[in-house]
């Protein structure tokens, strides 16, 4: 078994030279992405990673800092990383500014840009023997060594860099890839940033393990342009994309489709159902950044509606008054710079509170996740619900983007967020029978729509548009 990433990356190249290992971009997205054989990945890897040793030696920490667009040349930055034993640390590019500059300013490092880049492809030196190049770097393995620092979306607290070691990204990626089994005859696409937890496992990771075909985006125009090039077989989205493949044609893009893994937030069951019928099992799973990201994944055997699957190997879960902790080899070796908040969140032994609450499902065995352990409403008449109870039953409705119940004035309140779209009789009438289903004392007295939408640019929603609750509390009701 490879002791690494790397050495998975190594071996792909060794035994399948000539294969297709990606298809990308080199700089900006265009319909018409390059293809490169493992052989050819090696090269440009080989290269710029002897480009970036000599600078390395600026960084007595060895971090290599750079913003992530997912394209060719980030996949190269990271692997290149890899290979010179550099800690890499990939920043959205999609981020505010404010928050890019922390990360520069926090970190000492050596900043990786464009032109650096691609003038090191340019020079392309290694070409004729990067594979022996790429084994004659004095790497260093230590499965415990940190490896690449990635970045909390901030979706229930300031974003803190999370510190992922070689053993933490390698079992995660075996461990999800033996839940969700892939081939190299596979074309993996990918339109989620490689800068977060969930693309660099469930992607990046099992791509290299597996040594499918890797095809490179992101967002929904990787499904409107290159996926029709390349239909691809696997694919991870979130729900708000997986909502939108099935409201657009894209009989060409999917035609080859039969898993598609959703996370960030549960999908609804009626889409669900809808891809089922469509012949595409969707794979639910659980995770976090600080967890490499996979603690509970589905298999294509036992993928259900609103249950996320079993643990992971590899990984220990406990549930403690219906929180759930987790220790085990993907849990991160801790916070950049802040061993309060490490230590908040790691026990002595080993165990980190997730924050989340689950159950179990009787009938699988299965877990469901309930929500944030925090965001628990008790009301005077001493019941306690929790919101997502509510708000994953309401978001099932085709306008409602979001929804956001809280406790205000006594009284139970639900805010929607309806994406431009006014708050009609029709959206009223679909809310309320959805609500039906519930008992009545959970169902909001008042429902209202947020005016004007939440937004990305104010905060309110993460890029990859999951709610960020304290900071719609701070901007709409503070």
């Amino acid at each position: 078994m490879s002791q690494s990433l790397f050495d998975a990356f190594l071996a792909q190249v060794q035994t399948r030279p000539e294969a297709i290992a990606m298809v990308a971009n080199e700089a900006s997205f265009s319909e018409n992405a390059t293809s490169l054989t493992w052989l050819q990945l090696a090269n440009r890897v080989a290269s710029l990673a002897f480009a970036l040793e000599p600078r390395l030696r600026e960084s007595p920490d060895r971090h290599i800092l750079h913003l992530h667009r997912n394209r060719l040349s980030d996949v190269c930055v990271s692997l290149a990383s890899m290979a010179i034993g550099a800690v890499e640390v990939p920043i959205d590019a999609r981020h505010e500014l404010a928050h890019i500059n922390h990360v520069r300013q926090s970190i000492d490092g050596v900043w990786t840009d464009d032109p650096f880049v691609l003038e090191a492809f340019e020079q392309n030196s290694h070409a004729a023997n990067a594979l022996e190049c790429l084994r004659s770097l004095d790497r260093v393995i230590d499965s415990h060594s940190p490896e690449l620092i990635l970045w909390t979306t901030g979706t229930t607290a300031t974003p803190k860099g999370v510190v992922l070691s070689q053993q933490n990204l390698l079992s995660n990626a075996h461990a999800k890839r033996q839940a969700v089994p892939q081939t190299s005859d596979d074309i993996r696409l990918t339109t989620l940033p490689l800068a977060h937890a969930y693309a660099r496992t469930c992607d990046f990771g099992t791509w290299l393990l597996s040594g499918c075909t890797l095809v490179l985006s992101l967002g929904y125009f990787g499904w409107e342009t290159i996926a029709k090039q390349y239909p691809p077989t696997l694919a991870n989205v979130v729900p708000s994309l997986a909502y939108r493949l099935l409201e657009t044609e894209n009989a060409v893009a999917t035609s080859r489709l039969r898993l598609l893994g959703v996370g960030g937030a549960p999908l609804s069951r009626d889409a669900f159902e809808q891809f089922r019928e469509r012949g595409i099992t969707v794979i639910q799973g659980y995770g976090l950044t600080e967890t490499s990201p996979v603690i509970c994944s589905a298999t294509p055997s036992n993928a259900t509606a609103g249950l996320v699957g079993e643990p992971i190997r590899d990984c220990e879960v406990e549930l403690r008054q219906g929180r759930l902790f987790v220790r085990g080899a993907n849990v991160m070796l801790g916070y950049w710079q802040d061993p309060v908040a490490t230590q908040n969140r790691i026990d002595e032994d080993g165990w980190l509170d997730t924050g989340d609450l689950a159950e179990i499902d009787d009938a699988t065995g299965q877990y469901r996740i309930i929500g944030r352990a925090d965001d628990l409403i008790v009301l005077s008449s001493g019941n306690k619900l929790h919101p997502r109870e509510v708000e994953s039953l309401v978001e099932e409705v085709e306008e409602v983007k979001h929804a956001m119940l809280l406790l205000r004035d006594e009284s139970l309140q639900l805010w929607l967020n309806l994406d431009k779209i006014s708050l009609d009789d029709g959206i009223r009438t679909s809310v309320d029978t959805v609500l039906q289903r519930i008992a009545k004392w959970k169902r909001p007295k008042s429902v209202q729509s947020f005016v004007p939408p939440l937004s990305v640019d104010r905060g309110e929603l993460t890029h990859k548009g999951s709610l960020r609750r304290s900071a719609v509390l701070a901007t709409r009701f503070g």
